[in-house]
């Protein structure tokens, strides 16, 4: 059990310390301006892909497909699918339609 908190209290460090690089990006230039609603979406993007690699490497750990092979292929595709949304949030790349 001690493991899992370990795991939790590392990966808020990491997406805490992700969200700083914005916030103190906005102290010494004009062209980041970052909104509230702006760390609000990208702390729900953040929390949601950690929570999503966790879960899906823990059930591929319970069916005896666990290795580092595996695990490099869903950390892989979970950064994929991260930075397609975050892409279409920013931009738009698929379009209004």
């Amino acid at each position: 059990m001690a493991s899992y908190r370990k795991r939790i209290v590392v990966h808020v460090a990491i997406i805490s310390s992700m969200l700083l690089v914005p916030l103190v990006a906005m102290q010494f230039t004009g062209e980041v301006k970052w909104t509230a609603e702006d760390f609000f979406a990208m702390a729900i993007l953040l929390v949601a892909a950690s929570c999503t690699r966790i879960v899906l490497i823990r059930v591929l750990y319970t069916r005896g497909l666990d290795s580092n092979k595996v695990r490099a292929l869903v950390t892989l595709a979970v950064i994929s699918v991260f930075f397609l949304v975050w892409l279409e949030l920013a931009v738009g790349i698929g379009g209004n339609q």
